[in-house]
């Protein structure tokens, strides 16, 4: 995906496995995921663990964590902030073990756990 070596930590290993799940899983092609997507929230410099395309524009925020890190509130929150910046419209958390996915309308404030992605 990002056409060059990185040392394995549990945060990439998760972060690599995620980015195939997607492609396989849901069809998305690897061209249209981008690794470490910056993100700018209140002058700070964030990244995305990955960033999906769908019709050239932002649709699915993948926040990954190492395989110790629980899948919690602050975990939402912090993907929330991004997708709300990157105006997506799905978010998949994930720390290799746990996996969530989630819908979100901004417009109608509306966040929904579902129970898979949509296909590409």
């Amino acid at each position: 995906m990002r056409k060059k070596w990185f040392v394995n930590t549990p945060e990439e290993w998760v972060r690599q496995h995620a980015a195939q799940f997607i492609h396989k899983s849901f069809g998305y092609p690897l061209n249209n995921l981008v690794a470490e997507y910056p993100v700018s929230i209140n002058q700070s410099n964030q990244r995305a663990d990955i960033l999906v395309y769908k019709n050239a524009q932002p649709f699915i925020l993948c926040e990954c964590k190492e395989p110790r890190v629980e899948i919690d509130q602050k975990t939402l929150d912090q993907a929330m902030r991004y997708a709300q910046v990157l105006k997506t419209k799905y978010i998949y958390l994930t720390n290799g073990i746990q996996h969530l996915f989630v819908q979100i309308d901004f417009n109608q404030q509306k966040v929904e756990f579902i129970d898979e992605l949509p296909h590409y």
